[in-house]
């Protein structure tokens, strides 16, 4: 009885493997991303675009990678030319190049990683740059060319990453 029971059952069984590899042959990347495909673990020269795409399962894998404006806060105690201590805060919007989200993702890794290893060390490091060699009356002044300042040395920094900057924003000085 329970070989009949399970005769019985294996059409079913396949029609639900047959199911399941069909649903594991396609990806679908969502509006504002761009997929990265990997075939066993090499990042390859394709990148997809918005839709649903066909591939292979276990061979092929699909990473996402938002190309949206995203925004990127620090807060950073610099001096000034006159000794002054200030704090600056700064706000970044940036987006990953939709064209070299490849690269990017082989190089640096997904969004988390872009702003811990790149991001945020440009963004320090133009606040320190520019900030000293003005004084602390100079920056409330020159605050629009300080602000220039610090988006071109940011800007100079992740262009050659593939990472657009949208806006530099000063919020705080």
């Amino acid at each position: 009885m329970n070989i009949r029971n399970l005769q019985g059952r294996l059409p079913t069984f396949g029609f639900i493997i047959l199911l399941l590899l069909t649903l594991m042959s396609f990806r679908i990347v969502s509006a504002g991303e761009r997929g990265v495909v990997l075939k066993f673990g090499k990042v390859q020269d394709e990148i997809l675009g918005e839709g649903i795409h066909p591939i292979v399962p276990i061979i092929t894998d699909v990473k996402k990678i938002s190309i949206k404006i995203q925004r990127t806060d620090i807060e950073e105690s610099v001096g000034t030319k006159d000794l002054q201590s200030l704090t600056a805060k700064v706000s970044l919007n940036w987006h990953p190049d939709p064209e070299k989200v490849n690269k990017i993702y082989q190089n640096i890794g997904g969004t988390t990683e872009l702003v811990e290893i790149l991001i945020t060390p440009a963004m320090k490091e133009a606040v320190k740059a520019a900030t000293p060699k003005r004084t602390a009356e100079e920056i409330l002044k020159q605050r629009e060319s300080l602000k220039q300042e610090i988006e071109q040395k940011i800007v100079e920094r992740l262009e050659k990453y593939g990472i657009a900057v949208n806006e530099v924003s000063l919020t705080s000085m």
